[in-house]
C-alpha cells in the first residue's frame, strides 16, 4: 500500500487582529527509503560510560549533552548522573529524593544552563537548582501549573509543557483541563510567567489531548516543541508560538485525529488509540542548519506489519525535497549501531545521532569485549549531514 506523507512548513506573522499563514509542501513516500549515508557519517567516536556502584545507568529517560558533560536521567535512580563527555567517566550525581529542605519527592525532568542544573519536581511544584557538580543552591516555585517536560532556553527562561493537559475526562465524557495553557515560559528572576500559549479547554465541547508535549530541540534562538499525534513541530520563543512543520499523513479511511480524541473511550490508551491509524508519527528529536532539518520520529506502517519504527526524516529547505530512513530495521553493515536509538531520550543532539547500546550487544565487537554484561552502556555518536 502507497502511503504518502505531507509536510507542511508554515510561518506565520502573527499581528495584532490578523494571522497571514503560507506553506511549502513536502512529500515522504514510505515506499522507498533513502540511504543512510545520505543522513549521517560513520560513527566518530563513542564514550563507555564508567560503571560504579554510584553510577548505575538504567533505563535511560533523557540525555543531555554538553561539550563538557553527559547528564543522564534514569529510571529508579532519582538523581541525575553527570559524566564526562570524552572519557565516560563518572563525576557525580545532582540532587536527592526525599523530603527535606533541599530534596524532592518526585524528579520529573531536568535541564541544565550556564554551569547548573534544574530539576523540576511536579509534586512539590519547585525547582531544585543545583550546580553541575551537584552543590545544592536554591530552589525556585513554580506556581499553579502541573507540568512534565521543561526545557531552557538559550535566555535562560525556563520553559513547561503541561502534563496531561485536558486528557482527563469525567462520567460525562467531558475533558477536564489541568492547566489553563499547554506551555509556558517562565521568568527565573522574576518569577512571573512572561509568555502562556495554546489555551485549553473544557467541557462537553473540548477536544481531549493526549499527554506528550515534548521539547526537541534548539536553534536559531528558538526552542521546537512536538505533540503527540499532533503531527506538527511548533516554533516557539518569548515573542510567539507558532506551527513549524506539519506532518500529514493520509489515513486510507481510519479515523481522524479529531475523531478518535472526541471518543473518550481512547484517551486513557495510548496502545488503542495508536491502533486506530493506518500510521501515527511522533516526533522524537529535531536538529537544524542553514540548508536543511532533520526531523527525528517514531512511526507505525501497515506495510512493516504493525511494528514501531525510529526514523529519520531529512528536509531541503531550498528544495523542498525529503526524505526519510528507518533507523532500527535491521543491522546496517556500514552502521551496526544507528538501530539502538531509543525513543524518548533526546537522540538528536548538537549534530549528531546518539545510540545507546548495552554491552550484550556489543560482544561480537572486539572494541568491547572488556566489557561486562551488566556495565553501563556505550554512547555512540554519528554525525548528521547537514552541510
Amino acid at each position: 500500500m502507497k502511503q504518502i506523507f505531507t509536510i507542511l512548513a508554515l510561518i506565520l506573522i502573527v499581528g495584532c487582529a490578523k494571522t497571514t499563514t503560507s506553506s511549502i509542501e513536502y512529500e515522504v513516500k514510505t515506499t522507498s527509503e533513502a540511504d543512510s549515508k545520505e543522513f549521517v557519517s560513520e560513527c566518530t567516536s563513542y564514550v563507555e560510560l564508567e560503571t560504579t556502584d554510584k553510577s548505575l545507568v538504567g533505563e535511560i529517560l533523557k540525555i543531555k549533552i554538553t561539550d563538557e558533560d553527559i547528564f543522564l536521567l534514569c529510571y529508579y535512580n532519582g538523581s541525575i548522573l553527570r559524566f564526562d563527555r570524552k572519557t565516560g567517566k563518572f563525576k557525580n550525581s545532582i540532587g536527592h529524593k526525599g523530603r527535606g529542605p533541599e530534596e524532592y519527592v518526585n524528579l520529573t525532568d531536568f535541564d541544565t544552563y550556564d554551569g547548573n542544573t534544574y530539576i523540576y519536581s511536579n509534586v512539590t511544584k519547585k525547582l531544585y537548582v543545583h550546580s553541575n557538580d551537584g552543590k545544592f543552591i536554591k530552589t525556585i516555585d513554580v506556581p499553579n501549573i502541573i507540568c512534565w517536560n521543561i526545557s531552557i532556553d538559550d535566555k535562560g527562561n525556563v520553559c513547561f509543557a503541561s502534563e496531561g493537559v485536558n486528557s482527563r475526562v469525567n462520567s460525562k465524557g467531558e475533558a477536564i483541563k489541568q492547566n489553563d495553557y499547554d506551555y509556558y515560559i517562565f521568568d527565573i528572576d522574576s518569577g512571573e510567567y512572561i509568555a502562556k500559549y495554546d489555551e485549553l479547554e473544557e467541557g462537553e465541547n473540548a477536544t481531549p489531548r493526549i499527554q506528550g508535549s515534548a521539547f526537541i530541540g534548539h536553534s536559531n534562538n528558538n526552542l521546537y516543541v512536538a505533540k503527540a499525534f499532533d503531527h506538527t513541530i511548533y516554533k516557539m520563543s518569548q515573542k510567539g508560538y507558532e506551527p513549524y512543520i506539519k506532518v500529514k499523513p493520509e489515513y486510507n479511511g481510519a479515523k481522524t485525529v479529531d475523531e478518535v480524541r472526541r471518543d473518550p473511550t481512547f484517551v486513557y490508551s495510548i496502545q488503542e488509540y495508536t491502533k486506530s491509524f493506518d500510521q501515527f508519527w511522533y516526533h522524537m528529536g529535531f536538529e537544524e542548519s542553514k540548508r536543511y532539518i532533520m526531523a527525528g520520529f517514531q512511526a507505525s506502517f501497515d506495510e512493516w506489519e504493525g511494528s514501531t519504527a525510529m526514523c529519520l526524516a531529512k528536509i531541503d529547505k531550498q528544495t523542498g525535497e525529503s526524505k526519510y530512513i528507518r533507523l532500527n530495521k535491521g543491522k546496517d553493515e556500514n552502521y551496526p549501531y544507528l538501530r539502538y536509538v531509543h525513543s524518548r531520550i533526546g537522540w538528536l543532539q548538537q549534530g549528531m545521532l546518539i545510540s545507546v547500546v548495552k554491552p550484550y550487544w556489543l560482544r561480537n565487537d572486539e572494541r568491547f569485549k572488556h566489557l561486562k554484561y551488566d556495565a553501563n552502556p556505550v554512547l555512540f555518536f554519528h554525525k548528521l549531514n547537514m552541510e
